[in-house]
C-alpha cells in the first residue's frame, strides 16, 4: 500500500510537469479492458482445492465426478505515457480487477467396516481483488512524416497483487475450514514492445507485447492450513496474446529539454 501511494504521487507529479512546462511533446493515456470466462487452472491467480485434476486416495473413494467449473476475470489498466526527450518515455501504470470461480466434485465414499458408504460432496467458491502498477521506460521510433506510427520498446518493474477469500461446503471436514483467506502477490521486471497507431490529432489505438522476457518473485499466504511460500521464476514468451489499447494524445512540454 505505501508502495502504491508513491506511485500515485509520482504519476500526478508527471502529470503537472507536462502540462505546465513550456516546450511541446507527445505524450498519451492508455486504456484498456480484458475479460474472459475461459478456464485454465493454470492461469488462475490464487491456489484451488476442487480442480478437474484433484484425486483422493483410493482406498477411501471409489467414484468421483466433477462439475465443469465456472470461471470470471476481468482486468481494466490505465497507463500514462510522457516524453521526457527525444522519444525517450516513461510510462506508469495502475489497474484493478476480479476474478471468480467455483466448482463441485460429488464422490462415492467406500464402506469401511460397518460404514455402508455414502455419496459425498465438496463445492468451492473463490473470489479475488486484484490490482497493478507497472513503471516502463521506453525508447520509441517513428514513422511517417507525422509520426503518426510508433514502435515503442521498452523494460520495466511490475506488481500483481492478488487477495482472494474462499467458501468451502461439504459434507465431510476433509477439507479446511469453509471460510479461509490467502494472497497471492507478484512483483518482477519484464521486456515487451509497444505498437502504437494515431488516428487523430488525439486519438488512436495500440497493441501492446508486456512480457516477452519476464522474471517474477511469487509470495503465497495461506491462512489455512499456514502457507507462506515464496517461488522465483524467469520467462522467454513470444507466443504472447496482445493487449489492445484505446489511445488519447496530448501535447506538452517534456520534462527534459530537447537538444
Amino acid at each position: 500500500m505505501k508502495l502504491l501511494k508513491i506511485y500515485v504521487l509520482t504519476f500526478f507529479m508527471i502529470v503537472t510537469a507536462s502540462v505546465f512546462a513550456q516546450e511541446k511533446a507527445i505524450n498519451f493515456f492508455s486504456f484498456s479492458s480484458s475479460f474472459t470466462r475461459s478456464y485454465d487452472a493454470s492461469n488462475l491467480s490464487f491456489p484451488i482445492l476442487v480442480d478437474m485434476d484433484y484425486k483422493k486416495p483410493s482406498t477411501l473413494i471409489s467414484m468421483e465426478v466433477m462439475s465443469e467449473p465456472t470461471y470470471s476475470k476481468y482486468m481494466i489498466p490505465i497507463s500514462f505515457s510522457s516524453e521526457i526527450s527525444n522519444g525517450l518515455y516513461l510510462n506508469y501504470v495502475i489497474g484493478f480487477g476480479s476474478e471468480k470461480y467455483a466448482a463441485q466434485l460429488d464422490y462415492y465414499k467406500k464402506p469401511n467396516g460397518n460404514d455402508p458408504g455414502s455419496f459425498e460432496f465438496v463445492s468451492e467458491e473463490v473470489k479475488s481483488r486484484n490490482s497493478l502498477f507497472a513503471f516502463n521506460i521506453g525508447k520509441a521510433v517513428f514513422f511517417t512524416s507525422q509520426k503518426r506510427i510508433m514502435v515503442m520498446p521498452f523494460m520495466g518493474v511490475f506488481g500483481n497483487f492478488h487477495e482472494y477469500n474462499r467458501i468451502v461446503n461439504q459434507s465431510n471436514s476433509i477439507y479446511p475450514p469453509s471460510d479461509t483467506k490467502g494472497q497471492v502477490n507478484n512483483l518482477g521486471a519484464n521486456v515487451g514492445v509497444a505498437f502504437n497507431f494515431q488516428l487523430s490529432n488525439h486519438f488512436g489505438f495500440g497493441v501492446n507485447f508486456n512480457d516477452v522476457i519476464k522474471y517474477t518473485s511469487q509470495n503465497t499466504v495461506v491462512s489455512y492450513p499456514p502457507k507462506d511460500e515464496t517461488t522465483n521464476k524467469f520467462e522467454f514468451n513470444f507466443n504472447l496474446v496482445p493487449q489492445l489499447n484505446l489511445l488519447f494524445y496530448f501535447k506538452s512540454s517534456p520534462i527534459l529539454k530537447k537538444k
